[in-house]
This record gives structure tokens, sequence and C-alpha cells, in this order.
């Protein structure tokens, strides 16, 4: 069978197997899923009977599965578990509570991805652009041992809430903080944290390797890179670090700080990133191939390329006003020169009337 007609089958067996194994009616629907940083995917919504949040199954994924010789049965059994679990794990909403903007913007929290590869989903949501990042929000609707659970924050809830982004925004950046509160350690304590107590011992008095390299995330280490764009965060790093510094996207969950001071040239830094991108982060987890750079003096967070840019002509200008002073100053001296070797001519009297007549 075509993909359309395996997928209006599964859509009736789905409805009629989980019904059974749930105890109760289920409803069933086609959904084009569109998720951050992850390709689309044709789905089925599953909901209980009078109940507004569903569970989606990818069944572009399950057809891969008959294709590649997975027996229908299995698959069906395969995704009726999916939506039973998905059932039982699913957060108690309250959608009153989602309607009313009051209440849930104290629930905003915020999310940081790349532009690249995820166009087509920001055009649609919320997002405020820096550099080749995009800030996005998402309500926080319930935590447990598996983790947070969020909405993602679309236009069409601003349209229902009757709020703009940037009240969207500066609500976020209230509520973000209090939620997912920054963390900023050192690279060896952040090593020492995973590998437990024993780490300690197992290094002794070996002096830390990069003392100066901070690991940023947040308390859940779960979309912790956003936590850079906290209010007043930059500065407060770069406090800490004794000025300018550089920002490697170690992840959607992380970065790495590297004081200016310390690094000779940012390609380094760039080179090392694309590495780890390439060979250990899944690609729904990577933020960027490129490193950024925070001026501590004029505030600006930007790319290191563009701030290296900035610096040069910043230069440029310098020396060409210093230029165009010392052609000035230099065409003065030499007209007030002109002017005292200048012969001096003393003006004739004035004649009177009386002889201006004869």
């Amino acid at each position: 069978m075509n993909f359309e007609e395996f997928k209006q089958q599964l859509m009736e067996d789905l409805k009629e197997a989980l019904s059974r194994r749930v105890g109760t009616e289920v409803a069933v629907e086609e959904n084009e899923v569109h998720k951050l940083q992850q390709e689309s995917y044709d789905g089925i919504v599953v909901r209980k009977e009078n109940e507004s949040i569903g569970v989606n199954v990818d069944a572009t994924r399950l057809y891969s599965d008959l294709e590649q010789g997975r027996a229908y049965e299995d698959v069906l059994h395969y995704a009726v578990d999916i939506a039973q679990k998905g059932f039982e794990d699913a957060p108690k909403i309250d959608i009153s509570q989602i309607m009313n903007y009051e209440v849930m913007k104290n629930n905003l929290i915020t999310q940081l991805i790349p532009i690249a590869g995820n166009e087509d989903m920001l055009a649609n949501i919320p997002h405020k652009q820096i550099e080749d990042l995009a800030l996005v929000y998402r309500f926080s609707v319930g935590r447990d041992e598996h983790g947070q659970s969020t909405i993602l924050v679309k236009n069409d809830m601003l349209d229902r809430y009757g709020i703009t982004a940037e009240q969207l925004h500066e609500d976020a950046m209230m509520s973000a903080p209090q939620i997912e509160a920054p963390s900023m350690k050192t690279l060896f304590e952040t090593t020492a944290e995973i590998m437990g107590e024993d780490f300690f011992e197992l290094m002794g008095e070996v002096e830390p390797a990069m003392p100066g390299v901070y690991v940023c995330t947040n308390e859940s280490k779960h979309h912790g890179a956003s936590v850079l764009m906290y209010p007043d965060f930059m500065d407060e790093v770069a406090d800490k670090l004794g000025g300018d510094f550089y920002i490697i996207p170690s992840s959607i969950h992380e970065t790495l700080l590297f004081p200016a001071k310390d690094v000779e040239n940012y390609h380094d830094l760039e080179a090392m990133v694309r590495e780890v991108n390439e060979t250990q982060v899944a690609p729904e987890e990577r933020l960027s191939d490129n490193v950024y750079h925070y001026d501590a003096e004029a505030k600006v967070f930007e790319l290191a390329q563009h701030h290296e840019e900035r610096i040069a002509d910043m230069e440029k200008d310098s020396g060409d006003r210093g230029e165009k002073a010392s052609v000035l100053k230099d065409l003065t001296a030499k007209s007030k020169e002109v002017a005292e070797k200048a012969p001096k001519e003393h003006a004739a009297p004035k004649k009177s009337r009386a002889e201006e007549a004869l």
C-alpha cells in the first residue's frame, strides 16, 4: 500500500484498538507536525473523548518501518503503545488557564535556536532575531521525572491574548530567570559535577585545564543557551571574566565562555565548534557553527566576525578623522605663516568731500 492508504488504514485501526485499550472513545485526525530543528512529518493526532489535548503519532516514521519489512500488525501495536504512553505522561492542563494570559505570562520561558533550518516555523511564531539566532517563547505547563512540559507560543495565540510580540518578550524577560535561573560554572566544576565525587580523588592536586573557561546554562540544563539573553546577564559575565568575552555555542542547552584576553584568534574556536558539532552534537541540538563576542564597553552581542569588522571600521574612521584633522592643522599653520610674511600695506587716509571735489 502507498503512504496515503497506509495512513487512512492506520487511523481507522488505531481508533478502534486504542479505544479498547484505554476504555474510552478516542478521536483521530490527520495533522502535519512542524517542530523546531526537526523535519516536519505527517502525523495522526489522537485525543480522548471530550479532551482538547492530544498525542501526535508519527505516521511518516511508521510507514518507513513498514517499508523496511515490519509487519503491519506490529506497526499498529507500536502506534497504540505510543498513544497510550502519551496519554499517561501528558501533564494535566487547565485549558481555562491557558486561555488567560495574565496567568500564563508568569510561566513564560525562552529558547534560543538557529534561524537556518527553522525559517518556515519561525514565520508562524513570535521571535526576536539576534544575529543568526532566534529567541522563541514557551509556556511551562508542568515538570516531572521525565522533564519539563512546554507549549510553544505561536502568532495566533498572541491574537487571542490581544498582546504584541514586544509585550510577550518583556514578560518573558521577567518570568524566565525566575523559572529557569542561570547557572555559570567553570569547565572544571562542570566536569566534576558530571563525573561525581570520585573525580576530585582521581584528579588529586592536578591543576584544572582552561581555568578561565565557563559553562553557561540554566538549572535544568535544558535549553540553557537562552540565559545569555536574560537582562543584564552578559554584563554580569563580563564583570566576572574581566571584560569582553567569546561565546561558543556548545548546543541549544549550553554555551562555553572564553575571556577575550585569553583568545589570540577566534578562528581557532570556530574550527573547534564545527568539529564538535559534526562529531558529538545531534543535529536537532546544534545551535550554530559560529562564534560570538560580547563587547562589554559597547554592550554589543554579535558574531565574532562582525565584531572584528566593526572594530576595523572604527579604527579606519578614527584614522581618517585624525588624517583630516592633521591636514586642516597644516593648512591653518601654512596660512598663518603666509600672512605673517606678506608686506604690510597702510590704508590711505580718507579724503574729505571738499578734497574729492578738487
